[in-house]
């Protein structure tokens, strides 16, 4: 069993920001390598829409089913193509709640400025 993490410099915004076909583009280069490798057996993509362009990138290399590795994106987005992906859901009324949790500590003096907090906020896997 191993565990690849695979940085994209392409995938860093450029000075004039995102076009949303730049960042489909991207997103495709970054996908084109790790989807030719047959080693490769679970893909965790950045988010939901990353995830679906990697289903779109398996399809166009021709990749045969059998040859897919797992897949797990964020967000749980509603997909209007059709796939049905298997995503983790980040309650953001949580995250919110905990941010503010923290800026109040803060405030009051309970948590030091300098030392960096951490709260931790429980995600939903909904498996498909």
């Amino acid at each position: 069993v191993g565990l690849a993490f695979h940085p994209t410099p392409a995938l860093a915004p450029p000075e004039d920001g995102w076009e949303p076909w730049s960042l489909a583009a991207a997103a495709r280069e970054a996908a084109r390598p790790l989807a030719a490798r047959a080693d490769i057996t679970a893909v965790v993509a950045a988010n939901d829409e990353a995830a679906i362009t990697y289903v779109h990138t398996l399809y166009d290399l021709g990749v045969p089913l059998e040859r897919w590795p797992a897949l797990l994106g964020y967000d749980n987005l509603p997909n209007p193509r059709g796939q049905i992906l298997t995503s983790l859901h980040r309650p953001l009324d949580l995250v919110g709640a905990a941010a503010a949790e923290i800026l109040w500590e803060r405030w009051l003096g309970r948590a030091k400025q300098s030392e960096p907090q951490r709260r931790l906020v429980p995600m939903v896997l909904l498996p498909r």
